[in-house]
């Protein structure tokens, strides 16, 4: 049960040393919960291609991310698992991953190297964080 948000992001928009990008930050709680959702993936490739067309790239069409297993990848190993691992945009292997680090799991960016790729994995992620986290029960005030 909750009542605060289960993630933070953490996006910065000018050029930083080592580039571009967004960093999220998800509880325990936040993990454990979108691997037990049922997510439907078709949807999700469907939103992140208008977002990442709406981002910058307009004529960009999906034959692009079809030959690296799309936009959005999921977590592997988990059936029917609502657990995001990994979000792809135009670029060299750019967008963010789920890793654990220090301070416990997290999507991480790689390679942003724009402002566009940013602002994309912004829109896609954003969208997922708000609906995994809608299904979550609240606490009972």
């Amino acid at each position: 049960m909750t009542t605060k948000s289960t993630y933070t992001i953490h996006y910065w928009p000018r050029n930083k040393i080592a580039g571009f990008g967004v960093t999220i930050k998800i509880s325990n709680e936040f993990l454990e919960f979108a691997k037990r959702q049922k997510i439907d993936k078709q949807k999700y490739e469907e939103i992140g291609l208008e977002i990442i067309q709406a981002s910058g790239w307009k004529n960009l069409n999906y034959d692009f991310f079809e030959k690296t297993g799309g936009i959005c990848n999921w977590v592997e190993g988990v059936e029917n698992t609502g657990l995001l691992h990994h979000v792809r945009v135009p670029g060299n292997a750019a967008g963010v991953a789920l890793e654990k680090g220090l301070d416990g799991w997290a999507y991480y960016p790689h390679n942003m190297d724009n402002i566009s790729q940013a602002s994309a994995v912004l829109g896609i992620m954003s969208h997922y964080l708000d609906n995994i986290e809608s299904r979550m029960p609240k606490d009972e005030e």
